[in-house]
């Protein structure tokens, strides 16, 4: 098919808007980068008597930091994260409704 002028014309002219907004596109991003991802999944796995034991019968609440990377940050979005989260179990003491709302055990 043989194109004439018009066409030719308009086709260049897409091609010209395309790469202008992908230009524009890049430099909003700049300004305005995505810097969302992942913070920490993990599960921790452990018994009632292996909680009592680091909670000491329920006497002192147990606490652990563990530091997690964060994922790779995108372009404009800084250094890549490093998170410290702090793990904390604590026995509570809850009523017993079989007992007439005493204490129960664990």
């Amino acid at each position: 098919m043989i194109r004439g002028p018009r066409e030719s014309r308009l086709g260049h002219q897409k091609t010209w808007a395309e790469i202008a907004i992908w230009i524009f596109g890049e430099i909003f991003n700049l300004f305005d980068p995505n810097c969302d991802g992942g913070v920490v999944a993990q599960t921790i796995s452990t018994t009632t008597a292996e909680m009592m034991t680091m909670t000491h019968n329920g006497t002192t609440p147990f606490r652990k930091t563990l530091q997690y990377p964060g994922t790779d940050s995108a372009v404009g979005c800084g250094a890549n994260s490093l998170y410290d989260v702090t793990y904390s179990i604590t026995y509570q003491h809850l009523p017993d409704p079989k007992r007439g709302g005493e204490r129960g055990d664990m």
